[in-house]
């Protein structure tokens, strides 16, 4: 996905690897991993940088857990996280 404006733009980029689905758990992949990278300006100078690294795993929960995360997601290492499916 790319969005601009006349004082910001951004990069999103987004993978999945090995996921696996399955028709009774509705609310996330069961196994595999996702990779976002995050690269954009907003009205400041600096861009924002970052990169993070999901893993699925069989809980049904709706979540993911951040294996690891750098930049403007390296406050959500080691959490779970929602991923808002439902």
């Amino acid at each position: 996905m790319i969005e601009a404006t006349s004082i910001s733009g951004g990069i999103l980029q987004q993978a999945m690897l090995s996921v696996e689905l399955s028709y009774d758990c509705p609310l996330n992949p069961v196994d595999g991993f996702a990779l976002i990278k995050n690269t954009s300006t907003e009205d400041k100078e600096i861009p924002e940088l970052g990169t993070a690294v999901l893993q699925f795993k069989y809980k049904c929960n709706g979540r993911s857990d951040v294996v690891i995360a750098t930049g403007v997601y390296i406050k959500s290492n080691g959490k779970s996280v929602p991923l808002s499916l439902d």
